[in-house]
């Protein structure tokens, strides 16, 4: 618009020039007065002759209609005035309305070319003399660096700083599982979301202060009975200090690293679920803490340990875990990996190891006043009162070019101390085991596998019955264990004749994103 209207001005300008209406003065200087007809010679402008008149007026008529607007109207002629007074009138105001859009377009060009002013800086903050250097440093601002940001299947999606210093990651994961089971001839069937769970996990401050929050929200996750939950979504939350290759340190509330099936994922399982003897002997999880390492004297993983200290009541127990009887649950494992490091910690052999792998653990735990039958898990007995428990456990797991194979052994032992509250119960001492095997069927997704369990009582004061299981199953890794479809069938029977046996059919879908 400002360089329209300055090209019209400009045109105008010129015109007048030619015509002899304005001075080259006032062309350069639109603020000037203009002339007024009747001014006298000491003003420095004649009177125009007739002719001069004239042409004047040719001329003008001739640029006006050239150069000006179709939107321009030319002044209107007073009948009142004669004929030279007109024209120097017409003149004037021609003029005076050219000389002020000519101002105007020149106050709009300087207005735009004017430097725009900068914008205040901000002011920046006195730094307190007396604040630590490195804790300024590590509460500044860090910022995030994108190409460091990504994303992977089973883990989620990782945003870190540019620094390196802080790092989280978020990951959903849920079970569809559909079951059969016929007991007795009756047959019964579910369909349900098995797991749900939301995890972040990362690291703060610095890449060695690691950390890692689950949380679960099917209704079998948070034991939901008459459409009540009997549990917190709170499955674990944990901090690891892992600045000491020998000596680093985990504490909150996560899984007690006791047997080695339970602390293994239940989405990096090769059947649908765990073994009966796991479900009888783990730990599960417990808030405390303990001292490990995966790399003892940086041999290459050839060895690590485990020890540990935890509160004993398990997940969920809130303020019943304030007992002024210092009753906790110790822990210690170990365990050896002969042919070195591999990723002993997921069934199923995902890597089709081209050399053998070997893990083999062994672990101890005392359980001083468990208030389950259980140790952690379990149903309070009747009677009300505690129970000590020894348990120890051995496993392994071996894996090459695609086939596994994993297996546990479970003691435990208990002495009781009933309560008055009602009939007194036995311990739960016995024995427990399963030994599984799957093979990936080369170059395919396909893997086939099959598992043996059974728990049995020892001695004559024990309230644990024996079970057997029996069974295998086909699981399909469209993208490995983070997406997959699994199918098994479980025979299953106890030492009791008069018993019923059970057939359980079950097939599960699985992501992890």
């Amino acid at each position: 618009m400002t360089n329209h209207v300055a090209s019209r001005s400009l045109r105008v300008l010129l015109l007048l020039l030619v015509m002899g209406l304005i001075s080259p003065a006032q062309a350069a200087d639109p603020e000037s007065t203009p002339a007024e007809p009747g001014d006298t010679a000491e003003s420095g402008d004649e009177e125009p002759t007739e002719s001069e008149d004239a042409s004047a007026t040719e001329s003008e008529d001739e640029g006006t209609t050239e150069s000006a607007p179709e939107d321009d109207v030319a002044p209107e002629p007073d009948p009142a005035l004669d004929g030279d007074e007109e024209r120097a009138r017409l003149k004037q105001e021609l003029k005076d309305e050219i000389l002020a859009e000519l101002r105007g377009a020149q106050e709009a060009a300087e207005e735009a070319s004017a430097p725009t002013e900068a914008p205040a800086a901000k002011k920046e903050e006195p730094v307190n003399p007396l604040m630590p250097a490195r804790q300024l440093m590590l509460r500044a601002k860090h910022p995030v660096d994108g190409s460091k940001s990504t994303y992977k299947p089973g883990t989620g999606l990782i945003i870190e700083s540019a620094d390196g210093r802080f790092a989280i990651g978020t990951r959903l994961r849920a079970q569809l599982r559909y079951q059969l089971a016929v007991e007795n001839g009756v047959p019964e069937h579910v369909f349900q979301i098995r797991r749900a769970r939301l995890q972040f996990k990362g690291h703060i401050f610095h890449e060695k202060n690691k950390y890692k929050i689950e949380l679960a929200f099917s209704p079998r996750d948070l034991s939901v009975k008459d459409g009540v939950p009997n549990r917190t979504p709170l499955l674990s939350w944990y901090f690891e200090f892992a600045h000491l290759r020998d000596f680093t340190v985990r504490v909150g509330q996560y899984k007690i690293p006791y047997s080695r099936q339970r602390v293994v994922s239940s989405g990096d399982l090769q059947l649908v679920d765990r073994a009966i003897a796991n479900g009888e002997f783990n730990h599960d999880r417990d808030i405390g803490f303990d001292i490990r390492s995966k790399d003892v004297g940086g041999l290459g993983g050839y060895l690590k340990y485990y020890v540990g200290v935890y509160m004993g009541e398990g997940r969920d127990f809130g303020d019943k875990n304030a007992t002024p009887d210092f009753r906790l649950h110790y822990l210690g494992r170990i365990e050896v990996q002969p042919f070195g490091k591999f990723d002993d910690y997921k069934e199923a052999d995902m890597d089709r190891n081209l050399t053998p792998k070997l893990s083999i653990g062994a672990a101890y735990a005392f359980h001083h006043g468990s208030q389950g039958l259980k140790g952690t898990l379990g149903d309070t007995p009747e009677d009300g009162g505690l129970t000590d428990y020894h348990s120890m456990t051995a496993d392994y797991v071996f894996k090459v070019a695609g086939f596994s194979s994993t297996g546990e052994f479970h003691l435990r032992q208990g002495t009781r101390f009933p309560g008055d509250e009602g009939p007194e119960e036995a311990a739960r001492n016995g024995v427990g085991w399963f030994v599984q095997a799957g093979f990936l069927i080369p170059k395919l997704p396909i893997e086939v596998a099959a598992r043996y369990s059974g728990v049995t009582g020892i001695g004559d004061a024990t309230s644990l019955s024996e079970a057997h299981s029996a069974g295998g199953g086909i699981s399909y890794y469209v993208a490995g264990h983070p997406w997959k479809i699994q199918a098994d069938f479980f025979h299953a029977w106890d030492g009791d004749t008069s018993t019923p046996n059970e057939n359980v059919f079950r097939t599960q879908l699985q992501l992890a994103f």
